[in-house]
C-alpha cells in the first residue's frame, strides 16, 4: 500500500493540501463560536457582530475545501484502484494459454474485482479518513496546547492510550478478512462454473440443485462476514468506552481552568469540541488503523501474483519465416517426467503440407499441439522451426506464424468487425475480403452484426470460420486445429476441414477422432502417436 500511495504522491499532496485547509477552517470556526458565546457572557453587541461576520466567512471557506477534499480524495482513490487492477491484468496478459489455466477463471475475477474492491473500500477509503483525521488531530491538539498545556497533556496521553485498544483484536480480524477473502474465490468460481452449466441443470431438471449449491457457498460467505463484522464492531465498542470518558475528563479540566479563570468560560465550548474531535478521531483511527491492517493479506496476496516467475515467455531468437517446415526427433512429452504420454517421435511437417494426428485417448494429440505451438517447452528430444529449436524461439514469433483453432473459440460480446480485428487495425476491406474467403459473405456487408455473448446467435460452424478468419487476415503460415470441428455436424465438419485444406501456402495440422475417407484423401500425411 505505501507503494502504491508513493507512486501517486502528486494526487495524494493535493488531497494533503486540501485536507489541511478544511482541518483550518474548522478550528478557527470553532474559536469563533467560542468568542461569539464570550461576547454573549460579557453583553459586548459589536463583538458578537464581528465574531459572527467571521464565524460565516470561515464556514463558507470550510465548505469550499471540504467540495475539493471529497473530489480529490475520491480520484486518488479511483487511479490507485485502476493502478492496481492494470497491474493484475498486465500480468495475467503475460501468461501463456497452459499457466493461465493453473488457476480458475473465478479466481482471476475474484482479484480484479472482489479484492481490488475490499482494497478499495477497506484500505484506500479508510487510509483517508485516518489521514484527515491525522491533521485535524495534530491542529486540535496546536490548539489546545496553545489553549492551556494541561489540556493538550491530558488529552494526549488519553489518545495514546486510546488507540492501543484495538491492537487487542488486529490478529483475529487479519484472520476473518483473509478468510473472507477465500471464500469470496469460491463464490466466484463456484457460481460462473454452475451459471456455465446452467442448461445441463434445466435439461436433466435439477434447478433446484443449481440454486442450492449456489445458496450454500453465498451463506458461507455471510457467516463469515458475520464473523468479521463480530470483530470490527468489539473494536467500536472498546474504542466508544474511551471516548466517552476522555470527553468528560477534558472538559471537567477545561471547567476548573475557567472557575480558576486561567480559561474565559466560552473557551470550555472550545475545549469541549476540540476533545470530542480528537477522540472520536483517535476512536475512529483506532478503527482504521485494525482495518487497513486487516487486508495486508489481500496486498501480499496480489503482490505475490503480481510478480510472481512468469515462464510465458524467454524472448530467444525471433524467426520470420518457417524455412523447411516443422521437423520432429526423438520427441516425447511427459507432464510428471515419468509416464510419457509419447516417446522417441521422429516426423516431418513440410511446409504447406496438410498432415492429422491421431492416436488412442490420452496418447498426448492436443499436447503435441500445444508444444508445437510453444505452450509447453519442455519437451524431451528435439523439435525444430526454421532449423531453430523451437523452445529457444520466442512465443511472440511463433504466434506470429501459427493459429489455434480449439472445438470452443472465443467469441466476443460485439460486432463481426470487433471479433475479427481484435485490436488490432485492419480496414474493412480487408475483413470483407477475408470474409468471403472463409465463406461468410452474409456479414461482409454487415460488419456491424452484433454478436451475443460466447457466439451465442451464431451456429457451430460460423464461430469456427470466425476464429479461421482471425489467422487468415493475420497471414498465419501453421494452422493448429485441436478436434475443432468434433461438436459439428459432419456435413458442417467436412466443409470447414475442406475449406481448411484446400488453402495451398498454410501448413495444416489436425487433430480428428473421425477423418473421412474424403478428407483423408487431401492429406499428405498421418502421425500416429498411438504406434
Amino acid at each position: 500500500m505505501k507503494k502504491i500511495i508513493l507512486i501517486h504522491w502528486k494526487d495524494n499532496l493535493c488531497v494533503l493540501f486540501f485536507i489541511s485547509l478544511v482541518s483550518i477552517s474548522s478550528i478557527v470556526s470553532t474559536l469563533m463560536l467560542s468568542s461569539i458565546l464570550d461576547a454573549l457572557i460579557k453583553f459586548d453587541w459589536n463583538q458578537f457582530l464581528n465574531y459572527t461576520f467571521l464565524l460565516i466567512v470561515a464556514n463558507i471557506f470550510l465548505l469550499f475545501f471540504l467540495y475539493f477534499q471529497i473530489k480529490y480524495i475520491n480520484k486518488t482513490i479511483q487511479k490507485m484502484s485502476n493502478y492496481l487492477r492494470y497491474q493484475i491484468i498486465n500480468r495475467i496478459a503475460k501468461m501463456s494459454p497452459l499457466e493461465f489455466k493453473k488457476q480458475t477463471i473465478g479466481s482471476y475475477t475474484s482479484r480484479l474485482i472482489n479484492d481490488t474492491n475490499q482494497i478499495e473500500q477497506i484500505a484506500f477509503e479508510k487510509f483517508y479518513e485516518l489521514f484527515a483525521g491525522v491533521i485535524t488531530l495534530i491542529f486540535s491538539l496546536v490548539t489546545l496546547f496553545l489553549i492551556h498545556w494541561s489540556l493538550f497533556l491530558l488529552v494526549l496521553v488519553e489518545s495514546i492510550f486510546l488507540i492501543q485498544l484495538p491492537r487487542l483484536l488486529n490478529k483475529k480480524l487479519k484472520k476473518a478478512t483473509l478468510s473472507v477473502t477465500s471464500q469470496n474465490e469460491v463464490c466466484t468460481s463456484t457460481t460462473t462454473q454452475l451459471l456455465s452449466g446452467y442448461s445441463t441443470f434445466y435439461n436433466f431438471k435439477n434447478s433446484p440443485y443449481f440454486v442450492e449449491k449456489i445458496k450454500k457457498e453465498f451463506l458461507i460467505l455471510a457467516n463469515k462476514k458475520n464473523s468479521q463484522y463480530h470483530l470490527v464492531a468489539l473494536v467500536a465498542v472498546l474504542g466508544g468506552v474511551s471516548n466517552i470518558v476522555g470527553q468528560i475528563t477534558a472538559f471537567s479540566m477545561s471547567g476548573y481552568l475557567a472557575f480558576r479563570q486561567i480559561i474565559p468560560i466560552g473557551i470550555i465550548w472550545t475545549v469541549s469540541n476540540l476533545s470530542a474531535k480528537i477522540f472520536n478521531l483517535v476512536g475512529s483511527s483506532s478503527q482504521n488503523i485494525s482495518s487497513i491492517q486487516s487486508v495486508a493479506p489481500l496486498f501480499e496476496n496480489i503482490n505475490n501474483f503480481i510478480f510472481s516467475v512468469n515462464d510465458a515467455d524467454h524472448e530467444n531468437y525471433p524467426i520470420d519465416k518457417i524455412g523447411s517446415g516443422i521437423i520432429l526427433k526423438n520427441t516425447g512429452y511427459s507432464y510428471d517426467k515419468k509416464n510419457f504420454l509419447f516417446r522417441n517421435i521422429n516426423y516431418h511437417f513440410q511446409p504447406n503440407g496438410k498432415y492429422a494426428v491421431i492416436g488412442k485417448s490420452g496418447s498426448g494429440k492436443s499436447t503435441l499441439l500445444n508444444i508445437l505451438n510453444n505452450n509447453l517447452s519442455d519437451y524431451e528430444g528435439s523439435i525444430v522451426l526454421n532449423d531453430i529449436e523451437l523452445n529457444t524461439i520466442s512465443k511472440d514469433s511463433v504466434l506470429d506464424f501459427i493459429l489455434y483453432i480449439d472445438q470452443n473459440p472465443y467469441i466476443l460480446e460485439g460486432s463481426i468487425r470487433e471479433n475479427i480485428v481484435l485490436g488490432d487495425c485492419f480496414d474493412d476491406e480487408e475483413i470483407k475480403e477475408v470474409l468471403k474467403q472463409v465463406q461468410l459473405s452474409q456479414f461482409a456487408n454487415n460488419l456491424d452484426f452484433s454478436l451475443k455473448e460466447s457466439g451465442n446467435n451464431v451456429s457451430g460452424g460460423q464461430r469456427q470460420r470466425i476464429a479461421l478468419a482471425r489467422g487468415l487476415i493475420r497471414n498465419k503460415k501453421i494452422i493448429l486445429l485441436d478436434e475443432s470441428t468434433s461438436s459439428l455436424d459432419k456435413e458442417t465438419a467436412y466443409e470447414i476441414e475442406n475449406l481448411i485444406l484446400s488453402m495451398d501456402d498454410i501448413t495444416v495440422i489436425m487433430v480428428n477422432h473421425n477423418l473421412t475417407p474424403l478428407i483423408k484423401e487431401k492429406l499428405d500425411g498421418i502421425l500416429n502417436l498411438s504406434e
